[in-house]
């Protein structure tokens, strides 16, 4: 029978074993799984997707399965298994897993977790491990006997772990031996005080260091001798030398290519952009707004634009590309973070605001943040058509007169800050471009009379419009609905409007009799 105490909070969904003890002030969050006779001291919070074995003790103040402490995390579903009989002191923290570590953070089975440790994401620590006070357990592996813990190490079955090594008597470039081993992982530093740590994953040019080091390490435990004194004093050159190497590469100026990130939105636009690049750039994708035939790198909301922005800083992004169709969408103010409180004032003008205008934010925005916005049509100049008629039929008079009263409406509608398109039929706007888009206009006009039929669509950017974001795009699919509408033909600009798979385009529109005729300005 399970004791729960009336203040703890068990919520709707946990799911409680035989024998549990659940004391004051705990809580237990719904996607949590209590194995038997479990025992929360009190002052205990237990969340996220969290299993928690079998007769495992959790003491005071300790927060398991909390989200994790690192800046790539996006929410995504990540799990906390914590083994059988374990005994959890106070204040004690334990993370669930991060996508990018695979997802899940694992404990083994009869640990011993002293007052303060801390158990990041995906840390993954084998049984009979001793943990002490205000040890920090991280991301990578350990096989030693007995590890001195500073934040980057995971142990093994049978380990203890002490919350600081000892002083190293000689640094390595990858790693520091003390009195009776060396410990090697990456840029990690680990004191040892048992049996060797043996690495599976080494680069090369560390081999040359980890043999040195090693030597010196049996050498200080070996008798005294010219061969000791002389192993130490090159490796002691030799990492004072590797050293000396990194400083100066670090301030050699850099020849790199600019990094681009393409912030893409539905449509076809964005993979044509990276066919036509050389390397492959960042995806990164508004929720809700996938891009046909490519997989995201990154998803982002509105409400984390700061942090995704600083987010790309730090992968080293120096270029930006907004292409693709995207709506508004309502900001949710409690998903706001902090990193995007400073923007909030330009978010909701730009909500408010005509196309144009908001792209004019966005863009100050990004520029502001240190980024160089690029256009799609520098980044895919074949986007864009040579003026003249492209198609075997020609346009007749009244589609000239029909296109130039298009010019004046598109004209009129930038003042306005609406559209980019309408459809004119005997000098008569029958449609204009609003917030619902080019397809959305097209399909309102199928349902006309046939006396009504015919018509030009017309397509340029608005006068004065900044041209690196929201250049007009056409492609197979506004051949379609202009068919399906009954028009005449197609009127774009020369060097304002992107076709998207041309000889697609003006075979369609041969096989439906339509012109497309890009106006020379």
């Amino acid at each position: 029978m399970n004791q729960i105490h009336p203040s703890a909070i068990i919520e709707d969904g946990a799911q409680i074993g035989e024998g549990c003890v659940i004391g004051p002030f705990s809580i237990v969050g719904p996607e949590v799984t209590l194995g038997n006779r479990v025992r929360l001291k009190s002052h205990v919070v237990v969340t996220g997707m969290s299993e928690i074995g079998d007769e495992t003790e959790i003491h005071p103040f300790s927060v398991i399965g909390d989200i994790p402490q690192d800046k790539k995390f996006k929410g995504e579903k990540s799990r906390l298994v914590v083994g059988k009989r374990n005994r959890i002191r106070e204040s004690v923290t334990m993370n669930a897993g991060t996508e990018g570590g695979g997802g899940v953070t694992r404990i083994g089975d009869d640990c011993l977790f002293m007052a303060g440790v801390h158990v990041a994401h995906d840390c993954q620590i084998g049984d009979r491990v001793i943990m002490v006070n205000n040890a920090l357990s991280g991301m990578t592996w350990s096989s030693a006997e007995s590890v001195g813990c500073i934040n980057g190490c995971a142990s093994g079955a049978g380990r203890s772990s002490g919350g600081w090594p000892r002083l190293p008597r000689m640094w390595s470039p990858m790693g520091w031996s003390t009195r009776r081993e060396v410990i090697w992982k990456g840029w990690t530093w680990l004191g040892c005080g048992g049996a060797a740590w043996h690495a599976t994953t080494l680069p090369p040019c560390v081999q040359p260091f980890q043999r040195w080091s090693k030597m010196t390490a049996r050498c200080r435990n070996g008798p005294n001798g010219w061969q000791r004194r002389l192993i130490i004093l090159w490796s002691r050159k030799l990492s004072t030398l590797w050293w000396a190497v990194l400083i100066a590469i670090s301030w050699l100026p850099r020849a790199d290519r600019p990094m681009l990130a393409i912030i893409a939105g539905s449509g076809r636009l964005p993979a044509a952009i990276v066919d036509a690049v050389a390397d492959r750039p960042v995806i990164c994708v508004l929720e809700g707004f996938a891009p046909e035939g490519m997989v995201a790198d990154e998803v982002f909301r509105i409400e984390c634009l700061g942090s995704f922005l600083k987010k790309l800083r730090y992968r080293g992004v120096t270029d930006i590309c907004m292409a693709g169709a995207v709506q508004r969408q309502p900001v949710n103010p409690l998903k706001v973070d902090s990193a995007t409180m400073p923007l909030v004032p330009i978010l909701k003008r730009a909500i408010t605001s005509g196309d144009d205008a908001a792209l004019r934010m966005i863009t100050k925005t990004c520029e502001d943040m240190g980024f160089r916005v690029r256009g799609a049509h520098e980044l895919a100049p074949a986007l864009l058509p040579p003026a003249g008629i492209l198609t075997q039929t020609q346009p007749s008079d009244h589609a000239w007169a029909d296109a130039r009263r298009g010019k004046d409406i598109v004209a009129a509608m930038a003042a306005a800050d609406i559209g980019q398109a309408c459809v004119v039929h005997r000098c008569q706007a029958l449609g204009i471009e609003t917030v619902l888009g080019t397809d959305w206009m097209l399909q309102s006009l199928e349902h006309r009379g046939d006396g009504c039929r015919g018509g030009v669509f017309y397509k340029a950017p608005k006068p004065g419009q900044d041209r690196r974001a929201d250049l007009p795009v056409i492609g197979v699919n506004t051949v379609s609905a202009a068919i399906a509408a009954g028009l005449d033909g197609l009127v774009i600009v020369a060097q304002g409007v992107m076709v998207l798979d041309r000889a697609e385009v003006i075979a369609a529109c041969d096989s439906a009799g339509l012109f497309l005729w890009v106006q020379e300005v």
